[in-house]
């Protein structure tokens, strides 16, 4: 069933018109939940400026939401953990062709597979297109070094048929550089991909004492390497303690991820006690609102972290690990807590000094993480980069 599309909030930003004739634009993406959570704005930005629009992903839960937005929506087979060569010559195909019969003049790719076998497909068809690295993800780290290295030798020859690539932190841009691969093709670096401040409102603090708990959420995909055991971990600790805290989990299970933690682990943690795990959600918020503090311990390549990012627009002081989609969001103690990775006490630690500070300095701490947002990382200013750089590429 298609759900009510989220509406969607203006970011303040004007394109150019398009013109009479109408230019044609691709999104692509390795899911239907990633282009409606993260780059949903941009594109219906796009639309209204009178350009015509057209996403590209694999189908699952959200790309009936995509469709009820307004925005016209291509289905794709992609194996988002598969190897099997032929279903990825197979998806090379299916790319080019959709892209030949759409008669596209500039496409955006996000993520692994699309920016490689996409820009592939684009360049085979000279249709200039964007690379956008939302995150390493963990390709650098895949045990087989044969297909590390295919992964690599491919991407590397991606890049430079790009017509640019862009990052979301430093670190990600000087690992290409680092590779050799930016030697011949523009970058540049993304404020992350925007967090839409009106459609996240700022909400005050709620006050806890003895008889309301503290509220610590986690909300994410259930990974290993986004620190979900850790999380738990500490949520052990502090029941130990004694401390009146509530622990909830929020996010989807399983997807294909060789990373993700199996569903009996989750049941067992939510049956006896330790935490609440709340499932897959379409519109975050409400638990945001709910919450007093977002723990991401996570040991995930973020690009930055978008869920850090919607806590903080809303108002809510945060705690995670280094990293370099994490760290530039967080100066501990003043909007959070920076707490060192794989350590479950610290982050019982952070939570327990927290807990026990005044309401009005947690409501200071999360007042400051609303001002990081509205200064550095807002819909509008990566708005205003996508503009900048359609209305140059696209010009007649």
């Amino acid at each position: 069933m298609i759900k009510p599309a989220q509406k969607t909030i203006k970011s303040g930003v004007s394109f150019s018109s398009a013109g009479s004739a109408p230019r044609r634009i691709g999104f692509v993406a390795n899911s239907g939940l990633g282009m409606y959570q993260f780059r949903r704005d941009v594109a219906l930005q796009l639309q209204s400026a009178g350009y015509e629009v057209h996403c590209i992903v694999p189908e699952d839960a959200y790309t009936g939401q995509l469709i009820a937005a307004g925005l016209s929506v291509h289905l794709i087979k992609m194996q988002l953990y598969g190897r099997n060569p032929f279903q990825e010559l197979a998806l090379y195909r299916s790319l080019k062709n959709l892209y030949a019969s759409l008669d596209l003049d500039l496409i955006f790719h996000y993520t692994l597979k699309p920016n490689i076998y996409g820009t592939f497909a684009a360049s085979a068809l000279q249709i200039p297109s964007v690379m956008i690295v939302p995150g390493l993800g963990n390709f650098p780290d895949l045990g087989n070094p044969l297909l590390r290295g295919l992964i690599m030798q491919a991407l590397g020859k991606a890049v430079r048929l790009a017509d640019e690539v862009w990052f979301l932190n430093e670190h990600d841009h000087g690992y290409y550089e680092g590779k050799d691969w930016l030697n011949e093709t523009k970058s540049r670096i993304l404020p992350s991909e925007g967090v839409n401040t009106e459609h996240y409102e700022y909400v005050e603090l709620n006050s806890s004492d003895e008889n309301k708990p503290l509220q610590v959420l986690f909300a994410g995909r259930i990974l290993a390497s986004k620190g979900v055991r850790d999380y738990v971990e500490a949520a052990r600790i502090c029941k130990q303690r004694g401390l009146n805290v509530v622990f909830t989990i929020a996010g989807f299970l399983g997807g294909g991820n060789p990373d993700a933690i199996d569903a009996s682990e989750v049941e067992q943690w939510h049956q006896s006690g330790l935490i609440n795990f709340v499932g897959d959600t379409d519109d975050i918020r409400p638990l945001l609102e709910m919450a007093h503090l977002v723990v991401l311990p996570t040991k995930y390549r973020e690009g930055i972290s978008r869920i850090l990012l919607e806590a903080m627009a809303i108002g809510r002081p945060i705690l995670t690990t280094p990293g370099p989609g994490t760290s530039p969001l967080v100066t501990h103690m003043k909007n959070g807590y920076l707490v060192p990775t794989d350590d479950p006490r610290a982050i019982a630690e952070a939570i327990d000094h927290f807990a026990s500070l005044p309401h009005s300095s947690q409501v200071r701490m999360g007042s400051a993480g609303r001002r990081v947002v509205e200064a550095n990382y807002s819909i509008a200013q990566v708005m205003r980069v996508y503009a900048a750089y359609i209305q140059e590429r696209l010009r007649a």
